[in-house]
């Protein structure tokens, strides 16, 4: 596991359990850093097979194709081995870049992109968060638009 210097070492070694799995993780990242909740639903729910990939996707956000054009807490969507839909944040301060997430057993650790297969995950996609227009905003997302947000 790769110890942060910021923002990201208060969530580093969470236990991994049902107030933690990774949508938690995620949900109180972005509550806490950027004052809002993306109403992603718990990982519980995927597993039940209510909600695939795809969906997962189209759900959290648009997708940024371009590395330059990623920003700090972006939204990371994997796969695990077994095919469950996994979710990460993109902590920025280095490059490269490392994604914030919690796995079962593990819990919450960052981890280098480059080091995810290592774990059994694979990378989908990179995602600019589109906070919902009822949710509190932050800066970075207060037009409520679901247009590509600049970091």
């Amino acid at each position: 596991m790769i110890q942060g210097d910021d923002w990201t070492d208060r969530y580093i070694g969470l236990p991994y359990d049902a107030a933690t799995d990774c949508a938690a993780l995620v949900r109180t990242v972005l509550r806490d850093r950027a004052g809002f909740d993306p109403g992603i639903p718990s990982r519980r729910a995927w597993r039940k097979g209510t909600m695939g990939t795809i969906d997962l996707a189209v759900r959290i956000a648009e997708e940024r194709d371009d590395r330059d054009d990623w920003c700090e807490l972006d939204g990371v969507l994997m796969r695990t081995a077994t095919g469950i839909p996994h979710l990460g944040i993109l902590a920025g301060r280095w490059r490269p870049w490392r994604v914030l997430h919690s796995l079962d057993p593990l819990g919450a650790q960052l981890t280098p992109l480059s080091a995810l297969r290592a774990q059994g995950v694979t990378l989908l996609g990179v995602y600019a968060w589109d906070a919902a227009p009822s949710a509190p905003t932050s800066p970075r997302h207060a037009s409520g638009s679901s247009a590509r947000q600049s970091c």
